[in-house]
């Protein structure tokens, strides 16, 4: 139970690394308002040995003092929406100027990496591979919208939304192209604030292409494992979520993705959001429920959270909010980032 988190603080070249058991939903909102902040916040909490192993850790920062670097993932919303994490990210950019300023993509092991620590050593090296589907198995998942597959056949282009994440789907090699033929196409809807899919798969038959993108964690063999089934195909991964795939595609971003205005409130109203720690209370709960619970670690009752006042963070955001407006083109510059 909880919501681990990593912190590791590299300064003069020594490493000093921390610990909450509660941390990873807020990391967005903890490191928002800048190093100084961030810094003082994160030497509150526990002290640990090292990163904790990658199946039990749901978020982590990185602050490499050295070299101005920012490293980070973990939250609710930002974490599995891609439009509002570029958002965020381009927000952060400015609050931790002269800071190179990263999500961590490949979650802990960016982070491992970042630091100079093995991740052999913390990493879940199971490669589970996905299982075979039945027409069946797809029919069943149109039901839900989950994720997103076009598909270009003969020079027009099909669109599927299915609850199987890309991986899944090409895992069942070029079959899955004939398999989905059979099942009515739909279209690509345009979703509000935070609610962006979580998968896109784009399949060029006409061109032997693959591109794909899931916002979900991803094993790292999970690449070298597809391009192996795809032979004679050229398999590419994206992190540019709807923006590269509406390109892709040949359609105008405009129409499938969030109005930004609608980014800026729902990323304000969690930035501002008051989070109430009270692990004590959870405990009491889960005993007054019947169960019986032992609590072997300290750190189960951390509550800290950064000393910062509601005022102070709220002028603080309309100041960064003002900043990143009078950028040229500042909406598609953040979508686009990092586009290859």
């Amino acid at each position: 139970m909880g919501s681990r988190a990593c912190y590791v603080i590299i300064e003069y070249g020594a490493k000093r690394y921390f610990y909450h058991h509660w941390g990873a939903q807020t990391i967005p909102q903890d490191v928002f308002w800048g190093p100084r902040s961030a810094l003082s916040y994160i030497e509150t909490l526990s002290q640990a040995d090292g990163l904790i192993a990658s199946s039990y850790c749901e978020g982590a920062v990185a602050i490499d003092c050295d070299r101005k670097r920012l490293l980070l993932f973990g939250g609710e919303d930002i974490l599995f929406c891609n439009s509002l994490r570029r958002v965020y990210l381009a927000l952060l950019r400015i609050q931790w100027a002269e800071w190179q300023v990263a999500w961590a993509e490949d979650e802990l092991g960016s982070i491992a990496r970042a630091v100079g620590d093995d991740f052999t050593e913390l990493e879940n090296s199971e490669f589970v591979r996905p299982r075979v589907l039945a027409r069946n198995d797809l029919e069943d998942s149109l039901q839900w919208d989950g994720a997103i597959t076009s598909i270009r056949q003969a020079g027009q282009l099909r669109h599927y939304e299915i609850d199987f994440q890309a991986d899944d789907l090409l895992w069942q090699g070029e079959q899955v192209i004939a398999t989905l033929g059979t099942l009515p196409a739909g279209n690509i809807r345009r979703k509000g604030a935070g609610a962006d899919y979580t998968s896109f798969l784009y399949i060029d038959a006409d061109s032997a292409q693959v591109c794909y993108g899931i916002e979900l964690f991803t094993h790292y063999r999970l690449h070298t494992e597809l391009k192996s089934i795809w032979t004679g195909w050229h398999v590419d991964q994206h992190r540019q979520g709807m923006y590269k795939h509406a390109q892709l595609c040949g359609l105008n971003w405009q129409d499938y993705l969030c109005p930004r205005d609608e980014q800026i409130g729902l990323l304000s109203e969690i930035l501002l959001r008051e989070y109430e720690r009270e692990p004590a209370d959870i405990l009491q709960a889960l005993r007054d429920h019947g169960a019986k619970v032992e609590v072997a670690d300290p750190a189960f009752f951390q509550d800290h959270s950064p000393q910062i006042t509601l005022a102070s963070k709220s002028s603080l955001l309309a100041a960064t909010l003002q900043r990143w407006l009078a950028e040229d083109n500042h909406y598609e510059n953040a979508l686009r980032a990092g586009l290859c």
